[in-house]
């Protein structure tokens, strides 16, 4: 074998062992880039589990305050009745007695109080509500930036 055809030999011999180690350099690196991607479609899923975790106790906390306060609203509607009737009582007497004026006074009384607890439960119940409407929203917008960050990772390994 002569020399130049010897050379070339190991010429191309050496070609394609550095062909085929960039083939297996870009298998990988392929290879790690899948590997990265995978890692980072599993984060954005962790965040949407947090975020549906987050969300599911947001909301069974909002749904507990709601069950309370409705019974508070059941336990003013019943003190509403028990002293309606109450003053009804007295303005009979009242009424026999002619003092047409003190069962008016009562009654006015009785709506004044009931209307200002009921403005009361209905102004906290207001409050809750806009609590948690800020919160569900700060819950979206911190998982959408965080799995926006994770999507633009995702992309540049495209």
């Amino acid at each position: 074998m002569c020399y130049f055809s010897l050379r070339r030999s190991y010429s191309l011999a050496a070609l394609v062992f550095a062909g085929g180690m960039l083939v297996t350099g870009m298998a990988h690196a392929d290879s790690a880039s899948e590997a990265k991607r995978q890692q980072l479609m599993q984060q954005v899923n962790e965040v949407d589990k947090e975020f549906q975790t987050q969300q599911t106790q947001l909301n069974e906390q909002f749904n507990q305050y709601l069950k309370d306060v409705g019974q508070r609203f059941q336990k003013l509607s019943d003190w509403d009745s028990d002293q309606q009737y109450a003053i009804g009582k007295k303005c009979e007497q009242l009424d026999r007695q002619g003092d047409t004026a003190e069962c008016q006074k009562l009654q006015q009384q009785h709506f004044a109080e009931h209307q200002q607890k009921d403005q009361q439960l209905t102004q906290e119940r207001q409050q809750h509500q806009e609590q948690y409407d800020q919160q569900h929203d700060e819950l979206s917008h911190q998982a959408m930036l965080k799995e926006r960050a994770l999507n633009e990772q995702i992309s540049q390994l495209n």
